[in-house]
């Protein structure tokens, strides 16, 4: 059997192989994160957990702010149209955001005491947060062409290793420095990036010529700045609740509703990982408007996605009790909502990829505002009287206001039923039905969850088998 199934894949096209490595690197790095983070949690105190997140909750948002997200979006986008020319779309995108980043970075070195003091964050960790963002922005300039080109061997070393390295030196950092284990976390992420970005910076030297540097800066900037509130927006309808359960609570909930985030966050393995491989495909057959096969193949990743939600919302009292222990069940009831919305902040890409491969994003930012407008307006009332259940609940509507915009606007764009609603809405519903069910299931028979986990995985490797399958034949 083993050696049929070594057979197949030797056999099997490089779009195919390339899927089960993107499949295969998502799935590893969130296992190590999986590992690590139990024993991180109970090293810091729920407190320290609420800074820790509130610290990445800012570095997502000067990520956007200081890079202008260059490396993601209009990278991809410029990358596939510009196949024979995919170096300098590098060279002149990597430049571009490394002087953007630079002139920030000077900016806030200049105002620091104050910026610290307005965030609720030591200036030390300030400093760390930039350097953690220029080595990610440098990671990602190099390893994004390698995604897109089918690179997976030299993709997974970059990406697994990596991963593995600051898995490792968070925790022994965040146990050794007992001055501030918040700030050994934080160096944990940061100093393994920063040596990989050295590494990557001189290959990209090497490897490319200084001509042609501002070629592609027009055509970006024209692209991704009238996305850039759309970005913040993003992050801020993802992040919101815990900057407002901190100024509208305490930093002792923002730890408890962090973990219980994080757990819920783990279905993210299943999206990111069929967004890797699916996004390149779903350009291509909007291109060509070959909708009967955008239809098949969304409708069964979908069900696919919610499957593995289903799994994990019945798992989350053994999930959460491992990530961060006894005192972070109290929040168990909000698991499965919080899944529900992880699921509709990928779900809703379907939908904006029309848009991008339009070049049709100046409703995306009106879009996004719409749902975090609400989302934060729900947070201000809610929030003092039901504390982060009301936080779950908010970001859930949040996502799905935005999810609904979205399909109507990619509707409006093609002038064409592109997508199968009816299924989708099907598989929706199985979604919501799940996470009742799985809130009810909390405080019944552990057996009956554990047979519904059986099924639902039994489900899920059958159809995840035959998505792969799937990607093979029409790729």
């Amino acid at each position: 059997m083993i050696r049929s199934i070594l057979n197949r894949y030797k056999n099997a096209d490089v779009v195919f192989k390339a899927s089960i490595w993107f499949v295969l690197v998502t799935v590893v790095d969130s296992a190590i994160s999986v590992i690590t983070q139990p024993f991180v949690n109970r090293i810091l105190t729920e407190e320290q957990v609420g800074i820790y997140n509130i610290y990445n909750t800012w570095i997502s948002v000067f990520r956007v702010i200081i890079t202008l997200n260059l490396f993601c979006g209009v990278y991809d986008v410029l990358l596939v149209e510009n196949k024979d020319d995919q170096n300098s779309v590098q060279s002149s995108l990597f430049v571009l955001s490394s002087i953007i980043t630079a002139a920030f970075f000077v900016i806030v070195l200049l105002a620091l005491k104050p910026v610290s003091f307005l965030l609720g964050l030591k200036p030390i960790y300030m400093i760390v947060m930039f350097i953690s963002i220029f080595s990610e922005m440098v990671m990602q300039f190099y390893i994004v062409p390698l995604r897109i080109n089918y690179k997976y061997i030299q993709y997974a070393i970059y990406v697994m290793g990596a991963f593995f390295v600051k898995s490792i030196l968070t925790v022994l950092l965040a146990y050794y420095i007992k001055s501030d284990r918040v700030l050994g976390r934080i160096l944990g992420f940061a100093l393994p990036m920063l040596i990989l970005a050295v590494v990557f910076i001189i290959l990209m030297v090497r490897e490319k010529s200084n001509k042609g540097v501002t070629k592609y800066w027009k055509q970006s900037l024209k692209f991704n700045l009238p996305l850039i509130p759309h970005y913040l927006s993003t992050i801020i309808l993802a992040s919101s609740d815990k900057v407002m359960l901190q100024h509208l609570s305490s930093e002792y909930y923002v730890g408890i509703y962090s973990v219980v985030y994080a757990f819920s966050s783990l279905s993210l393995i299943i999206f990111t990982a069929i967004n890797n491989s699916y996004t390149p495909w779903a350009y291509e057959a909007l291109r060509e408007k070959n909708y009967p096969a955008l239809r098949k193949r969304t409708n069964l990743i979908i069900f696919v996605s919610v499957l593995f939600c289903l799994m994990l919302m019945l798992f989350a009292p053994e999930g959460v009790y491992i990530l961060g222990g006894k005192s972070y069940l109290k929040a168990l009831p909000i698991v499965p909502i919080l899944i529900c919305g992880i699921f509709f902040s990928s779900f809703y890409f379907i939908f904006s990829n029309v848009e991008f491969i339009n070049k049709r994003t100046k409703i995306v930012f009106p879009i996004t505002l719409l749902g975090s407008a609400v989302n934060i307006g729900l947070n201000w009332l809610l929030i003092p009287k039901y504390g982060y259940f009301a936080a779950a609940y908010t970001t859930l509507i949040g996502y799905v206001i935005i999810a609904v915009c979205h399909y109507f606007y990619s509707r409006h764009i093609l002038k064409d039923r592109a997508f199968d609603m009816r299924t989708l809405l099907m598989i929706i519903l199985l979604l919501a039905a799940g996470t009742v069910a799985s809130i009810i299931l909390y405080n019944s028979v552990f057996w009956m969850r554990y047979l519904m986990i059986l099924v639902f995985g039994v489900l899920f490797v059958i159809l995840f088998k035959k998505t792969l399958k799937t990607k093979k034949a029409k790729s």
